[in-house]
């Protein structure tokens, strides 16, 4: 098995056999929570009139979504994780688009599979990946604006070295993540609870992978 680590949207585009997308801090947190919730599928958009688009077609569909981490006007969710843990999103259809989280899963087009990796499903994206066993894994840390993100670099490192059968210490994760550029842009936000939430580990068993369908990037639990 061979890995390699990729950066920021633009390297997604480089990713080939399977590809794990990481964006803890928010996007793959929410989705993964929206899975855990029942939802019946995610479509993944990049801009923000595509998602209202969808929704125009298909008034029943729920829009979720950011942009310089707040609600987008005529959405019904924003993307944070802990908002969204005590609604009922079963059976529903979920069109979602971020700055990062969304553009790097669209611009991961060349990979052969593509899953989502955040902490609070790390155990099951490691578990999925060694029962596969893929001869390429690309992890793809999307980081925030270009900018490397700590918790994304974490997660890829980690991952890599849990793969590897190798040691990788996670003790300094907050101090670490603390001065990450999406940390202080969410607690500016005021969405500073979000950020605790995307650091618990193994929260759920659920393994986000993209699929393609009609024409749409569709989101749904492999585990």
């Amino acid at each position: 098995m061979k890995i390699k680590i990729k950066k920021f949207p633009e390297g997604a585009k480089q990713a080939k056999g399977l590809a794990v997308v990481i964006d803890v801090i928010r996007a793959n947190t929410t989705i993964t929570g929206l899975l855990d919730k029942g939802a019946k599928k995610i479509i993944a958009v990049s801009e923000l009139d595509d998602a209202r688009k969808l929704k125009k077609k298909n008034p029943s569909f729920l829009l979720i979504g950011e942009r310089r981490c707040l609600k987008p006007m005529g959405f019904d969710y924003g993307n944070s994780p802990v908002e969204l843990k005590n609604v009922d999103f079963k059976g529903k259809t979920v069109v979602m688009t971020t700055t990062n989280g969304t553009r790097g899963i669209a611009n991961a087009k060349n990979a052969d599979e593509i899953i989502l990796g955040s902490f609070v499903n790390f155990n099951a994206i490691f578990n999925y990946i060694k029962n596969k066993k893929p001869g390429i894994v690309s992890l793809i840390a999307l980081g925030s604006n270009n900018i490397e993100a700590p918790e994304d670099e974490i997660f890829a490192g980690y991952l890599k070295a849990k793969l590897e059968n190798k040691d990788y210490k996670l003790s300094d994760l907050r101090e670490k993540v603390m001065k990450s550029r999406s940390v202080r842009i969410a607690t500016r936000a005021g969405y500073g609870k979000d950020v605790d939430y995307c650091l618990k580990s193994n929260i759920f068993g659920i393994v986000p992978k993209v699929f393609k369908e009609d024409g749409l990037l569709v989101i749904r639990n492999a585990s």
